[in-house]
């Protein structure tokens, strides 16, 4: 587990064993939680289950990039996680990338009122750094060439935190 991690936990009081359990059954499928690079709806509903059961009280934030290599079932996928982050009990959504509109659109549709769509890392930056506050539990999720560790680097960079 990362040393950003780490701290994040201890300073949520979460068990860390816990973390690392889920962070083991899903492997190699998503490896470290916080920039997992695989691709496709079951990762992502994972990932949105971990965070679900390790985030307690905080308000959770969910950030995800396009699922770029989905060819022709892309908007269907895309739109199926929009209406899993809404049921997944997420207090925000910031959808970053073409494909993400859809997702966006369909999680506004399912009922989550704050979901937002960037068209780029800056948009997605700016976004969180006006709305994000200390306890805050962020996920991070999207395709490798999205590159959303960018958001990741940006977000440690303002509210501190080593990766290691």
């Amino acid at each position: 587990m990362s040393k950003a991690i780490t701290a994040a936990v201890k300073q949520a009081n979460i068990n860390q064993q816990a973390i690392r359990d889920a962070e083991k059954a899903v492997r190699p499928y998503v490896g470290d939680l916080a920039m997992a690079h695989d691709s496709a709806e079951g990762v992502y509903r994972a990932a949105l289950d971990t965070l679900g059961t390790s985030a307690g009280g905080m308000r959770r934030v969910v950030v995800l990039g396009d699922m770029l290599e989905l060819g022709p079932i892309a908007e269907a996928e895309h739109r199926a996680i929009g209406r899993a982050v809404a049921a997944s009990g997420t207090a925000e959504f910031v959808g970053l990338g073409r494909s993400c509109r859809t997702a966006v659109e369909a999680a506004r549709e399912a009922g989550l009122a704050e979901s937002h769509h960037a068209d780029t890392f800056e948009d997605t930056v700016a976004h969180l750094l006006k709305r994000l506050a200390p306890g805050d539990a962020v996920l991070v999720k999207g395709s490798r060439g999205m590159r959303m560790e960018r958001v990741v680097d940006a977000l440690l960079a303002r509210f501190g935190g080593e990766d290691g």
